[in-house]
């Protein structure tokens, strides 16, 4: 089994009403030529999920590009759990559930912020991250998992 992590604030797990919701209205965006990007294969010319999950690693929600981001790191979920100092959860999804449920995961060699491992979840109908790829909502407090993240 191989996992993807997102971590989360207790703050914004309360607002999202413990759901995994995407940011932005779209998963297929055209890029504009406003300085951001460079011409060098990194996008793709038209509307695509390829620009939409460029995108959403650049500036979560450029574009208005629907994602949610995820990341390969346990040590990067936790960072983003206690963000602000606050305590939070880490997800734990199941990535083979997730393609059997049609969601698409973009990875790039040539990531936006390298050391955050991320792979970009792109849900067709802009629901929450289904239910049946969470296999564990693992409480942070004082930074620190109150039982143990399964790891690859």
């Amino acid at each position: 089994m191989v996992y993807l992590y997102r971590g989360v604030n207790k703050d914004m797990d309360l607002i999202n009403g413990g759901l995994l919701l995407p940011a932005g209205s779209t998963t297929k965006v055209v890029m504009l030529a406003d300085g951001k990007w460079k011409c060098d294969g990194t996008i793709i010319a038209g509307e695509c999920e390829h620009n939409a999950a460029r995108a959403h690693q650049k500036d979560g929600g450029l574009y208005d590009a629907a994602g949610v981001s995820t990341t390969r790191s346990v040590a990067q979920a936790l960072s983003f759990a206690t963000y602000a100092g606050q305590d939070g959860y880490v997800y734990v999804l199941d990535e083979e559930v997730l393609a059997e449920l049609g969601v698409v995961m973009k990875e790039f060699p040539d990531p936006e912020h390298l050391h955050e491992e991320e792979v970009t979840l792109l849900i067709a109908d802009l629901k929450p991250v289904p239910r049946a790829a969470i296999i564990h909502k693992i409480e942070v407090l004082d930074g620190k998992p109150t039982r143990p993240i399964p790891r690859k």
